[in-house]
């Protein structure tokens, strides 16, 4: 039989465990909140209207797609990169990430910096890259970067094709 004690521990550690995943989802959700506020509240200033938008660790990312523009904002430290791009002045975009190896055979693989690239083709400007993540400047571990910028190439490619569709 379990003695009383023992129980009401269990119970408040289990308690302050769940309080604690709760605040720390919570914590997370208001600053991806706070991203896409800034970078809404930059676009609504600018005339733009955004469609879809997403947001994850340090950064937002958010499309008009009746204007084909995308917009980027990235934060490090206390500063706020924000970048407007204009798809039709671009043929593509694909997903750059170099990786290491490490481990005894090779087996591990660390993502050391994920980019977006926006190609111009055989245009006269040069391809935009836009930094999804950077070990350098981000936190060690990848905080959802990576199926962001996956969704978002995807997103941005079917967004050139519409305007090279409508051209």
């Amino acid at each position: 039989m379990l003695d009383t004690g023992t129980t009401m521990v269990g119970l408040i550690v289990i308690a302050v465990c769940v309080a604690s995943f709760m605040w720390m989802s919570r914590s997370g959700k208001s600053k991806h909140g706070t991203l896409l506020k800034m970078l809404e509240s930059f676009a609504q200033q600018s005339g733009y209207a955004l469609a879809q938008s997403d947001a994850c660790a340090t950064l937002a990312i958010a499309l008009d797609a009746s204007r084909r523009k995308l917009f980027f904002l990235k934060k490090r430290g206390q500063k706020h990169d924000m970048q407007l791009f204009d798809l039709s002045e671009y043929d593509k975009s694909y997903v750059i990430s170099d990786t290491r190896s490490a481990g005894e055979k090779g087996e591990l693989k660390a993502v050391d910096r994920l980019v977006l690239v926006l190609s111009a083709g055989k245009r006269k400007q040069s391809d935009a890259m836009i930094e999804f993540y950077n070990v350098e400047y981000d936190s060690l571990r990848l905080m959802g970067e990576s199926q962001l910028i996956e969704r978002w190439s995807a997103v941005v490619n079917e967004a050139i094709a519409n305007v090279a569709g409508n051209k």
